[in-house]
C-alpha cells in the first residue's frame, strides 16, 4: 500500500519523522543545557554569597566588635563632641557680650 502513494507524500512523510525526530533531540539537548545553566548560576549564586556573608556581619550590629557598632560608638561620641563644642561657643558668646558691654 505505501507504493501506492506518491512519492512527494512519502518525501513528506519522511520529513515529518525528520523534524518530528529533530524535535524531540533539541528537546533533550534544551533540557540539558538549561540544567548545566541553571546548575552553573545556583554555584554562582553561592560563591557570592559566601563572599557578601562576612560583609553583611560587619554592617550589623552585634553587641561591639562590628564595623556598624564602632560606626554608631563613633557617631555618639561625634555627638557629644558637638554639643561640647556648641556649649563651648555659647559660652565664648556669651563672654564677649558681657565684655563688649563693660567697655561701653
Amino acid at each position: 500500500m505505501i507504493a501506492a502513494l506518491p512519492s512527494w507524500l512519502q518525501d513528506l512523510g519522511a520529513l515529518g519523522a525528520v523534524v518530528i525526530a529533530l524535535g524531540g533531540a533539541g528537546t533533550v539537548i534544551y533540557r540539558g543545557v538549561r540544567g548545566m545553566f541553571h546548575h552553573a548560576v545556583e554555584e554562582i549564586d553561592q560563591r557570592i554569597e559566601r563572599k557578601i556573608a562576612p560583609v553583611l556581619a560587619e554592617l550589623s550590629p552585634n553587641g561591639g566588635s562590628s564595623t556598624r557598632d564602632a560606626i554608631d560608638r563613633m557617631e555618639f561620641r561625634l555627638a557629644i563632641i558637638e554639643k561640647i563644642v556648641k556649649v563651648d561657643a555659647a559660652a565664648s558668646e556669651t563672654e564677649r557680650q558681657d565684655d563688649a558691654e563693660r567697655r561701653s
